[in-house]
């Protein structure tokens, strides 16, 4: 799972155009004819996992934002659940944490190759 959302955050990434990542790699793969490497073998989220994938983009995209993303809290998916009228079991609160750590790690990992290219 965390391999999988590693590569869906990576293939989302916004390039400089404002198009993500995987909008430029299914280009080229309309204009070559064919798969570039980087969407052959593409992990699949286990079918289980769906729903907490889903949850967790929800959570995600209201997010606050200052100096980089902060994690999810559990008063914030409280509130969605609440409001949402669902009722998770613990495991998929784990699954959503996990989520959010990869998410916290890919960028944090992105604003320090950042910070690198600026000191050069």
């Amino acid at each position: 799972m965390k391999v999988y959302a590693k590569q869906e955050f990576e293939l989302s990434d916004t390039q400089s155009d404002g198009r993500s990542l995987r909008e430029h790699l299914e280009t080229v793969q309309k204009t070559i004819g064919r798969k570039p490497k980087e969407l052959e073998d593409l992990i699949e989220l286990p079918e289980r996992f769906s729903e907490c994938w889903s949850w967790f983009l929800t959570l995600n995209s209201t997010r606050s934002a200052g100096f980089g993303i902060s994690a999810i809290t559990y008063s914030e998916m409280k509130s969605f659940f609440e409001l949402s009228e669902l009722y998770p079991e613990p495991w998929e609160i784990q699954i959503i944490k996990l989520f959010d750590n990869v998410a916290l790690e890919v960028s944090r990992d992105k604003q320090n190759k950042a910070d690198k290219k600026n000191k050069k």
